[in-house]
């Protein structure tokens, strides 16, 4: 593809010529201007299914998305990649440098975003788990204590333990928050759909864990519940499940990604969860 051909049929003078760090879901992310004002462009390759479905999906969902996300300026189709300007909006410090009133405000958004409308939202499939077997979750639980505590910790698990269905973001974490004035949103909607709220908020505080990041777990869910009139102990045992599974069944695809501190905070968390749940 020819992006600076694109651009230009697009308005959108660039920054420079590196893509932004921390590309949204695989996509390419490019800083620029358009009629003098900051945009961004996220590129997407259409290479499957997935990816096709995953683009129609943020682009479906960009009318039901009023102060919940930047705003779309733009959009086309070149050469099997899904072209997006975005209004440019200012991302947050490092989730390890938050205070608890940020967290606060992130699930006051949340609560937003559980709130809205629901129809012709498409159901989310469950997330994909590793198994406990797999080689991946050997490598991340290598002590057959911690084997033995993820066994008796999945056995405990209640899928019972759910929210009921709402509108959810699906890639909730503070590298997708950025700053509107005063306000949080959410970028990158692309895993949005129909599901099971808590999954928002157990993926939150899952990215947190291995940054060092520290939020005020218990203040949090005593804000969510309340502002939902939702049962504070299912919405807790809710969101440990899924956090636990995040942690425990999804993360360690990710272990080659990670410096050993960061594993290691992911085993001290792993082990907390697993000790709540089984009590």
């Amino acid at each position: 593809m020819d992006l600076a051909r694109t651009l230009d049929a697009l308005g959108v003078i660039t920054a420079g010529d590196e893509p932004l760090p921390g590309a949204m879901s695989g996509a390419t992310v490019v800083a620029g201007t358009r009629a003098g004002r900051a945009v961004v462009v996220k590129i997407v390759p259409l290479t499957s299914d997935l990816d096709r479905a995953r683009s129609e999906r943020e682009l479906a969902m960009q009318p039901r998305l009023g102060g919940l996300a930047p705003r779309l300026l733009d959009q086309t189709h070149v050469e099997e990649r899904s072209v997006l300007v975005f209004e440019r909006l200012v991302p947050p410090p490092p989730a390890d440098q938050w205070g608890d009133q940020d967290w606060m405000t992130l699930v006051d958004l949340l609560v937003r975003v559980h709130s809205s409308p629901t129809d012709g939202l498409v159901p989310l499939p469950p997330p994909d788990l590793l198994l406990p077997d797999d080689p991946e979750v050997v490598t991340f639980l290598p002590d057959e204590d911690d084997q033995r505590l993820l066994a008796s910790a999945l056995a405990a698990l209640d899928p019972a333990d759910s929210l009921p269905p709402t509108l959810v973001h699906g890639d909730c974490h503070v590298d997708n928050v950025v700053l509107d004035e005063d306000s949080m949103v959410l970028a990158d909607w692309a895993e949005s759909g129909l599901g099971d709220p808590a999954r928002d908020l157990a993926f939150v505080l899952a990215r947190a864990t291995p940054v060092g990041a520290r939020p005020p777990v218990e203040a949090m869910l005593d804000r969510y519940a309340g502002a939902r009139g939702l049962d504070r102990a299912l919405v807790e045992r809710a969101v440990r499940r899924q956090q636990f599974e995040a942690i425990a069944l999804q993360y360690p695809l990710y272990l080659p990604y990670l410096s050993h501190e960061a594993v290691e905070r992911l085993r001290e968390e792993f082990r907390a969860l697993a000790g709540r749940i089984r009590t």
